[in-house]
């Protein structure tokens, strides 16, 4: 029963970290289906316990979303726009918060518990998954035809052109899910379980964390992001970690170089020989190879994006900013102001940019502290792991120098997760009682 658990938690994970409009429902993505699922799931669990409650943690997370739908409210009214992109960032949060309830729950109801090595695992099969659908629909026709019949989504939940994808994985965000995921990958590849052979195990997180850092960064360069954040980690590891890790540690080192025995040449092989792995290894890492090959770190998109960098002109702007964050076109059929060819208001795409013409520094200072709230939640839930919840923090706030997408979906798992010292109390319960 727990393969099928397994293989469902898998499919449901997908489904909310990956979301995409299917023809079978073309107006609805699976996450919001997910998340009217959690909802009237969890409503009816509070009325079968009694106790619908909501704990310290999403409370604080609640009151900082509302501060940041308070903060765009403001700037859309004394702007008299009609922009409302973060207005309701609030419903937003807890349409996230429901559908990752019901990976929570399903994790629950199949395993006894949940813990945070449970969800990141769950997270790197399917991280892995995603980037191997990447290449097969990119070498296999039959494949891609067979994603295209029922994914229906555009931009980063569809089918970008002339770019690899995955089912509702594509472009930057799919790059930012996967540089959070290798953050929880890298601790727990230096901290194996001890219910199987640490050696083994650490050998599988490493096998994942090379899949998800090569692949899904020929699906987006961003993913680049969280390989060298892991890897620093791992370098910094015997200076901030204690010496009783140290055993564990070395069967990491092992791993590391047994593994790089084998994927090293297979690496090389594919590159010389297949043209498609070639020119997406040379895509997702492009600047290593213009460093290497001119001398100087080179990446196509990076001029376009210092192109971008661009701030207001005036005090009003700067504080509560302009009122728009796409195209006023969009949301505005009155507006004669100044056009733009693409989506974006002010024609940038750089995520600070954005938000602060949206908003001002208002709105970006308390969208800030909403993400720093996250993170904090989720270190004091998890007190021996907190450096990851941070690391996961500085991928958002660096994803936002290229884009103004966010990782609030992995925090929405992460919140769920009960505090590790009653997660142990839990188990010594069902310990004495088994007795």
């Amino acid at each position: 029963m727990k393969a099928i658990g397994a293989i469902i938690i898998t499919i449901i994970t997908s489904l909310f970290f990956f979301p995409f409009n299917s023809s079978l429902m073309p107006s609805i993505n699976t996450k919001l289906a997910l998340s009217l699922i959690g909802l009237l799931l969890y409503i009816y669990q509070g009325f079968k316990l009694r106790n619908a409650q909501i704990n310290r943690s999403l409370l604080n997370v609640t009151m900082w979303a509302l501060g940041v739908s308070f903060a765009c409210l403001v700037s859309v009214i004394i702007n008299g726009t009609s922009d409302y992109t973060y207005v309701l960032y609030v419903v937003s949060a807890w349409v996230w918060l429901s559908a990752a309830y019901v990976v929570i729950q399903m994790i629950e109801l199949t395993y006894g518990n949940v813990s945070l090595r449970l969800v990141t695992n769950f997270l790197i099969v399917v991280c892995v998954i995603q980037c191997l659908i990447s290449q097969l629909t990119d070498n296999d026709e039959v494949i891609a035809n067979w994603v295209k019949s029922f994914v229906v989504s555009e931009g980063f939940m569809g089918i970008p052109d002339n770019r690899l994808y995955g089912i509702g994985c594509a472009l930057d965000v799919a790059g930012l899910k996967f540089s959070t995921v290798l953050i929880l990958l890298s601790y727990f590849a230096v901290h194996p379980s001890s219910r199987i052979n640490k050696f083994a195990e650490s050998t599988l997180y490493f096998i994942a964390f090379v899949i998800i850092g090569v692949l899904g960064a020929m699906i987006s360069r961003t993913t680049a992001v969280g390989v060298c954040m892991a890897i620093a980690l791992w370098f910094l590891y015997p200076i901030i970690h204690s010496k009783s890790g140290n055993r564990n540690y070395r069967y990491f080192i092992i791993s590391v170089i047994l593994c790089c025995f084998i994927i090293l040449p297979l690496t090389l092989y594919l590159y010389n020989t297949n043209e498609g792995f070639h020119n997406n290894l040379r895509f997702g890492f492009e600047g290593f190879f213009s460093l290497i090959e001119k001398g100087r770190w080179e990446v196509h998109s990076n001029d376009m994006m210092m192109s971008m960098w661009f701030w207001p002109d005036n005090l009003h702007t700067w504080l509560i900013g302009d009122g728009y964050f796409n195209n006023p076109l969009q949301s505005n059929p009155f507006y004669i102001g100044q056009s733009f060819t693409d989506n974006f208001y002010m024609g940038t795409d750089i995520g600070y940019c954005r938000l602060v013409f949206y908003g001002g520094i208002l709105f970006l200072s308390v969208f800030i502290g909403f993400f720093v709230n996250c993170a904090y939640q989720c270190s004091i839930n998890n007190r021996k792991c907190s450096i990851i919840f941070w690391l996961i923090l500085a991928i958002n706030f660096i994803g936002w120098c290229k884009v103004s997408s966010d990782i609030f979906p992995i925090y929405a798992l992460l919140l769920w997760i009960p505090k590790s010292d009653s997660l142990e109390k839990k188990k010594t319960l069902c310990y004495l009682h088994s007795r």
